[in-house]
């Protein structure tokens, strides 16, 4: 009878052991290395100039892509292998493996060479450009891609205030800007004035200097003032802009397919399967939704009788 009751005893506390015991969430096999090839550069740009006008949309979200799609290629690589329970030895998460065919595993490193070559066509458009039209564009992106960090880190303090509010209404007065000197010159503006009362609290901080903030309204007055640039350094920075376009169109073809991939082998899982989808599209569409609900009329009032 003593020796039942022990038994059972150390059955129960092998139970609560395993219950307790972490099981993984996700696969952490580490991602293979990467490497940017002269072989792979001749390939991608043979892909990339054989492409027709018509292969090459408009409006590509090119800052988007560069941000999102490492970001895809580090999800690939982490989800791809099923996540199997230690115990029972059932997977518990599907993996893209299982889509393999579909969507097979060089797309990660296909989405790594993709955006470093998206990136070095932008900086050579971007270079083009100045050359082009004697307007300072690289410095504004620059000038404005430290604002917007410095902004970002210094509202990111855990209270919502007057700030995260002014913020986030130039943020979505913003996200749909293309890469116009116009575009530029007036977010500039706009993150400037949002930026100049907490210049002090701002200055230091990671290397941050208030004199960007300053620096911002020149540039964009200096954007909308200089002529056009002459036809030949036109041409010059289209022909750069040509190539950023057909690579990030070859970019943005990989990333639709990795997230309609993802979201059916994780339909059963919809966090996992939403860690692949854009987040600057969710925003916008967020954004979309609180306008057309601003937008719509107010009920008329009831008709007292």
């Amino acid at each position: 009878m003593t020796e039942t009751r022990q038994q059972r005893r150390a059955t129960a506390r092998k139970s609560q052991k395993r219950a307790a015991a972490p099981r993984p969430a996700r696969p952490t096999s580490p991602p293979p290395a990467f490497e940017l090839t002269p072989a792979a550069r001749a390939k991608w740009l043979q892909r990339a100039t054989a492409l027709t006008p018509a292969q090459v949309p408009d409006g590509l979200r090119v800052r988007e892509l560069l941000h999102e799609a490492p970001q895809l290629a580090a999800y690939v690589d982490r989800y791809w292998k099923p996540t199997v329970d230690p115990f029972s030895k059932a997977a518990v998460l599907p993996g893209l493996e299982s889509a393999s065919k579909r969507t097979p595993r060089g797309v990660a490193d296909e989405l790594r060479a993709l955006t470093a070559l998206t990136r070095e066509a932008q900086d050579l458009w971007l270079q083009r450009s100045d050359r082009a039209a004697g307007d300072p564009v690289s410095r504004g992106w620059r000038v404005l891609g430290e604002l917007q960090a410095a902004l970002e880190f210094l509202c990111d303090d855990g209270v919502e205030d007057a700030r995260d509010a002014q913020l986030a209404r130039v943020r979505e007065a913003h996200a749909q800007d293309g890469e116009s000197h116009e575009d530029l010159a007036s977010a500039l503006d706009d993150y400037a004035a949002v930026a100049r009362p907490h210049a002090d609290a701002m200055h230091g901080v990671g290397g941050f200097d208030r004199a960007l903030i300053e620096e911002a309204p020149r540039l964009a007055a200096t954007l909308r003032e200089r002529p056009e640039a002459q036809a030949a350094a036109r041409a010059d920075a289209g022909a750069a802009m040509s190539l950023r376009n057909r690579y990030a169109a070859l970019l943005a073809e990989r990333v639709a397919a990795v997230r309609a991939t993802a979201r059916y082998v994780f339909r059963h899982h919809p966090k996992v399967a939403q860690e692949s989808g854009s987040a600057a599209a969710r925003a916008r569409a967020a954004a979309s939704r609180r306008k057309k609900k601003d937008a719509a009329p107010a009920p008329a009032p009831a008709d007292p009788k």
